[in-house]
């Protein structure tokens, strides 16, 4: 276990004892913006939702949010279903599917 101080934009900084759980990123080609999420987990048994964004073009800062849940569902709307959050979720094996009980009807 480690004690992290995460970087939140415009709210205080979240300090936490944890782990880190899981993290994905990605770059876009044109823009070389860069993408990180990670998820921790609190010795509390919360979950910390971190995302940084990151861009190569001078003068433009860091773009920084966190959030601390109590459960999957929380994490999943912190990180929304895009392609990056959903390899974040299955590394970390967060389930995210609706199920339907009237298939076919």
């Amino acid at each position: 276990m480690q004690t992290y101080t995460l970087t939140i934009d415009s709210r205080p900084d979240i300090r936490f004892n944890g782990t880190l759980i899981g993290a994905v990123s990605r770059t876009q080609k044109l823009t070389q913006h860069k993408t990180h999420l990670y998820l921790y987990k609190s010795a509390g048994g919360r979950y910390i939702c971190y995302k940084r964004s990151i861009s190569r073009w001078e003068n433009e800062r860091i773009r920084s949010k966190g959030l601390m849940c109590k459960t999957f569902d929380d994490v999943i709307k912190f990180f929304g279903n895009d392609s990056l959050a959903r390899s974040l979720y299955e590394k970390t094996r967060i389930v995210d599917t609706v199920e339907y009980d009237d298939i076919g009807v």
